[in-house]
């Protein structure tokens, strides 16, 4: 059962980054091609990016699914790929798809840009929430080890 339950909070945590990365996507580039005067996005190309998001975000979780400790090496590299890996799939599948035929030449620019900023920032921010939260859990668990000893 214990199995089952890790299994399922792992695709639990793919999923949450996978909608976060794919509305992600798909907002940026439909903004992109706003600022290029096109309205529209095809349902072929929003189901793709809502797939390559699912794609990124299980790259980004197969990177940190070994339970332990990493060395503070390993967990540096594996944070630098978290960001870097993403960026790359996300440009490849754009040329490949040709997302940027129809537009001028500087949107698939600034859309990639923004894309590579964007996994950058989120790997920081998730740096700082989980660092916030490690210090309240030891806080919480030296308080508790207290009110056990005057007991």
């Amino acid at each position: 059962m214990n199995k089952i339950r890790k299994a399922i909070r792992r695709e639990m945590d793919v999923e949450f980054f996978a909608c976060t990365h794919g509305v992600s996507i798909i907002f940026m580039y439909g903004f992109v091609r706003w600022l290029d005067h096109v309205q529209e996005i095809s349902f072929a190309m929003v189901v793709g990016m809502m797939i390559l998001g699912y794609v990124i975000s299980w790259f980004q979780k197969l990177l940190f699914i070994k339970e332990g400790e990493y060395t503070t090496k390993e967990y540096k590299k594996r944070g630098f790929l978290w960001s870097v890996v993403p960026s790359l799939l996300l440009i490849l599948t754009g040329e490949f798809f040709q997302w940027f035929r129809e537009n001028v030449w500087w949107t698939g620019i600034l859309f990639y840009g923004i894309m590579i900023i964007y996994f950058f920032m989120v790997w920081w921010f998730l740096e700082l929430f989980y660092e916030k939260d490690t210090e309240d859990i030891n806080i919480l668990l030296e308080r508790f080890k207290q009110k056990k000893k005057i007991k």
